[in-house]
């Protein structure tokens, strides 16, 4: 099992822009607003989603995405590909569940936007077609036409 869970690793390295440090750990606490800590080697490491924005804890829809993406990760084996550091020295990063990457399935379900600012790889206007696809469909906090 352990096995298996490096080859998909190293598959989904290959996969993925050549600059980028991609390890595994154990997600352990669920979301703060949009980071994840994660223990790898014993450490704990807070690592932000790269390239989304999620609402901010006094914004609605925080908590649905918040209990979200705690449902998807904590406790669970990840994949964690850093693509850059983030103005706060925290690594920024594409976290992958099973394959999927949760960045881009939190902006297909509506509750993350595409953070234009700093989402500077190539999938950004990918997912920039995703979030609105995803505003059309109402789903997540596009449920609400306000």
């Amino acid at each position: 099992m352990i096995i298996k869970k490096h080859l998909i690793l190293a598959a989904l390295c290959i996969l993925i822009p050549a600059h980028a440090l991609c390890w595994s750990g154990k997600a352990i606490t669920g979301p703060n607003n949009d980071t994840i800590t994660v223990e790898r080697d014993s450490e704990q490491i807070t690592i932000r989603l790269y390239g989304i924005k999620t609402p901010e804890l006094s914004q609605a829809y925080a908590n649905q995405t918040n209990e979200t993406i705690a449902s998807l990760v904590t406790g669970r084996q990840i994949a964690v590909n850093e693509v850059t550091i983030d103005e706060h020295g925290q690594p920024a990063a594409l976290v992958y569940i099973s394959g999927q990457i949760l960045n881009k399935h939190l902006i297909q379900e509506g509750y993350a936007l595409v953070d234009t600012k700093n989402c500077k790889e190539n999938f950004c206007n990918t997912w920039i077609s995703i979030e609105a696809f995803s505003r059309l469909q109402g789903r997540g906090m596009w449920a609400d036409k306000n």
